[in-house]
């Protein structure tokens, strides 16, 4: 199951419950799109409560960041398990700004937006 939700004017909240399969692997990344078109530039995953996640999650994640990236925005992912374990791929850690909470990912995704907005200016 997938919740979404925005966080702030900026941050879109999505959670998964259970066990995540490729269609909910789509339903994220247009999920993550649809907010993109509202304005919403920085997305937070919550795969704390996902029991399984299926290796396609893990594409859809870095293609996800990768677009926010190129707008100026960003993309945490908020699990107890290294992204490695989850993912079962090794150096997903180095991919992915992992948090373990979603107070953590928050904090992460502000940080981000200041810093780019130092880079601008």
């Amino acid at each position: 199951m997938i919740d979404s939700r925005p966080l702030d004017a900026r941050t879109l909240l999505v959670v998964l419950d259970g066990a995540a399969d490729r269609m909910d692997a789509l339903r994220v990344q247009r999920t993550v799109l649809s907010a993109v078109r509202k304005g919403l530039i920085c997305a937070i995953v919550d795969l704390t409560a996902a029991t399984q996640v299926q290796p396609g999650m893990l594409g859809v994640l870095l293609r996800a960041r990768r677009q926010l990236l190129m707008i100026g925005g960003t993309l945490a992912v908020v699990t107890s398990a290294p992204a490695a374990e989850l993912f079962g791929v090794a150096g997903a850690d180095d991919l992915l700004a992992r948090t373990a909470t979603v107070d953590e990912a928050r904090a992460a995704v502000a940080r981000a937006d200041e810093e780019d907005g130092a880079e601008e200016g």
